[in-house]
């Protein structure tokens, strides 16, 4: 019994990411969204409904983080999903709280919120503990889970990724794209980013001393992907 929880833990966290996170994170008129919990056979284990404003989702063990377009986030049980606590994080805002990365190395996430803002969260009690801009339009954002870490960020205006030092979100570099638009981020290994573009796809590698390294350049078109790092692949 204890293994099957065990493994039903780690699914739910899985689940949570991959198919979750396409229910809560869809924006519609009804302005609601709905948590689904899925075991490792695929059967419906709970399921939550009716969580206003729902945008974004962090699953981890014990609990799940739902962040909201008011500003807020939802801790919720994982077990029983019961709310445990609501924290305010920042304003209300039509657009933002959709994008969510994990700082593993900091124990933060970071959230992009209305006008522009990044907010960076302690895991450990939700507390903000930087809001600042980065750029114009920040429309996708991806963690290293190197030391230090560097915070990558795409910009949806200048078709550009910025690149900041963990800890003080400092700007470190930027690298402007010569491959189209830029279609998705992944975070790899240590300082590594892949970025998919219009017209194929690349690495950036964060060296302290010059800067973003471009390497392994593919003409490959890709619209959306993932790196699992417990398989070495990418999607």
């Amino acid at each position: 019994m204890a293994g099957r929880t065990l493994c039903r833990e780690v699914f739910f966290s899985l689940l949570l990411m991959l198919f979750g996170c396409t229910d809560i994170a869809e924006y519609d008129n009804l302005l609601e969204g709905t948590i689904s919990i899925y075991g490792q056979d695929m059967e419906l284990i709970r399921r939550l409904e009716g969580i206003s404003e729902a945008r974004s989702i962090y699953a981890s063990s014990g609990y799940i983080l739902v962040f909201t377009g008011e500003g807020e986030i939802l801790k919720l049980d994982s077990e029983t999903l019961e709310l445990k606590e609501t924290v305010t994080i920042g304003e209300p805002g039509s657009t933002g709280y959709s994008i969510v990365a994990e700082s593993p190395t900091e124990g933060t996430l970071y959230a992009i919120g209305p006008l522009a803002t990044i907010y960076e969260i302690k895991l450990s009690t939700l507390e903000v503990t930087d809001a600042f801009v980065p750029c114009q339009a920040p429309a996708m954002i991806e963690a290293s889970d190197a030391y230090p870490t560097y915070l990558f960020v795409a910009d949806g205006f200048t078709n550009s990724v910025s690149v900041f030092r963990g800890t003080s979100n400092a700007f470190v570099s930027e690298w402007v794209s010569t491959f189209g638009a830029i279609n998705t981020l992944a975070s790899c290994q240590s300082e590594t980013t892949l970025v998919a573009c219009e017209y194929g796809v690349t690495a950036l590698i964060m060296d302290q001393i010059s800067g973003i390294q471009v390497r392994f350049p593919s003409p490959d078109h890709i619209d959306h992907m993932e790196y699992f790092p417990w398989f070495d692949l990418y999607i």
